[in-house]
């Protein structure tokens, strides 16, 4: 059974979708859209609790995001380079294309 809750949130700003300043309820599921902060306030209540039971799996769990978090980053740094790259490829075709017309005229 998938285990969920409604929280408050303040949506002042937070969000672009957002147009007024109030709260407003939000459902929060445990499994596919998770972030970081909410596995870390997990970890916090084992803490308070002591119930370590599932503080291996939280760990793991956040491991893993921030692995996918870092490989976006790297994907995105990707991207700018290659967009960089063809932008000077496109120049060099440029003048290469100048530079054989100029010997066809010849």
């Amino acid at each position: 059974m998938v285990e969920s809750h409604v929280a408050n949130v303040d949506v002042e700003g937070s969000s672009p979708f957002t147009r007024s300043n109030f709260n407003r309820k939000y459902f929060m599921s445990y499994g596919l859209n998770r972030f970081v902060c909410d596995v870390l306030t997990e970890m916090r209540t084992c803490m308070e609790t002591r119930n370590f039971s599932i503080l291996p799996s939280l760990i793991e769990e956040v491991q893993t995001m921030v692995n996918r978090m870092e490989m976006a980053l790297a994907d995105m740094k990707d991207l700018e380079r290659l967009k960089k790259e063809i932008v000077y490829k496109k120049e060099e075709l440029k003048k290469l294309e100048k530079k054989i017309e100029k010997k066809k005229k010849k």
